[in-house]
This record gives structure tokens, C-alpha cells and sequence, in this order.
């Protein structure tokens, strides 16, 4: 009976790390397909893993970017605010959710989103966080394109006005209601 429960104890341990391999194998697989660039630290708040998108975005070998590397790619204005919070949350074992300009594999910098959540390990202790990058420089760019439109608008010293298709009208400038006399409110 010690030999047949020392083989069943084998055997189920087998199947454990089999099944452990399997659910990592799938990770990395969904990882590095995803659009995003996903990375997991350990406890010592250094990064363990990045996906294929990461290393496609930075242009650099997974080598660079573990531990502390990856860091190197955040602008240098934005470093000490990253860190500040980063430390302080990790501490906490929060949630986060920074904005930041990381360095693209041609050198410049562009504008992401990192969200991270804490991850437990199999005993149920915090082992780290797991995280996306979301690169929004392109959203970030039309928001900047906006706002000088808009600065233009308010500021034009020719009265403008914004319609529908139907002709109503939406928006005017200052310089409009003070031309015509009348209120935006009454105009609108």
C-alpha cells in the first residue's frame, strides 16, 4: 500500500505541474497576441515577463527590459511622479492606473496608460502585480488638436457660429455675440 500511494502521489503531482505548464502555456500564447503590451513583477517589484507587443513597441531584447530595465523608457519627467506612486501602491497592494510617456523603439515618446492589479500566487498571498500598457499618444494628440482648435474659436477676433445639418445652430464665439448684440443663450 506505501508503494501504490507513493505512485498515486507521483502521479497526481505529475498531473499538477502538467496542468500548471498547460494554463501557462496559454497565457503566454494569449499575452503576446493581445494589442496591448502586458507585464508581471514579483514581489521585489521587479518585471518578470513582458509580451511579444511589449518588446515590438520598446524595440529592445526581453534581456533589457526585466527587473528594473524596463524602466528606462519612461520620460525623465515623468520618472520620480511613476515611481512615487508605483512604490506607494505596491506597498498598499492596490490597484493603479498611471499615464506617462514611454519611449517607442524609434526614440521618441509616446503617451500610455499602465494599469496594474495585484496577483496572487497558489496560496493565495500577494505575489506581484500583472499589468497592461495602452499606448493613447494618437488620442492624446486629437485632444491636443481640439484644444487649439477650440482656443482658436474662442479667441478669433471674427464672429464664428457651428451649425447642424439642419442648420441649427450649435456654438458661437465671443466674438460673434459681440458683434450681433445678442446672448449666447439667446442665439442658441
Amino acid at each position: 500500500t506505501f508503494l501504490i500511494s507513493s505512485i498515486e502521489m507521483a502521479l497526481n503531482l505529475f498531473e499538477a505541474q502538467r496542468k500548471t505548464k498547460e494554463s501557462e502555456e496559454r497565457f503566454r500564447i494569449m499575452a503576446d497576441f493581445a494589442p496591448v503590451l502586458i507585464w508581471v513583477t514579483d514581489t521585489n517589484k521587479h518585471c518578470t515577463y513582458v509580451n511579444k507587443q511589449w518588446l515590438l513597441f520598446r524595440g529592445r531584447n526581453l534581456e533589457d527590459e526585466l527587473n528594473t530595465g524596463w524602466l528606462e523608457g519612461i520620460h525623465p519627467d515623468d520618472i520620480i511622479k511613476y515611481r512615487e506612486v508605483f512604490l506607494d501602491l505596491f506597498e498598499k497592494k492596490e490597484p493603479f492606473e498611471l499615464e506617462y510617456r514611454f519611449q517607442y523603439r524609434d526614440g521618441s515618446y509616446r503617451w500610455v496608460i499602465n494599469r496594474g492589479v495585484p496577483r496572487l500566487g497558489e496560496d493565495g498571498d500577494f505575489a506581484g502585480y500583472i499589468g497592461s500598457v495602452l499606448d493613447v499618444n494618437n488620442m492624446k494628440e486629437q485632444e491636443d488638436h481640439l484644444r487649439q482648435a477650440a482656443t482658436v474659436f474662442d479667441n478669433t477676433m471674427e464672429g464664428l457660429m457651428i451649425t447642424d445639418a439642419s442648420g441649427n445652430i450649435k456654438a458661437v464665439n465671443p466674438a460673434f455675440t459681440s458683434v450681433t448684440g445678442y446672448s449666447i443663450e439667446e442665439i442658441l
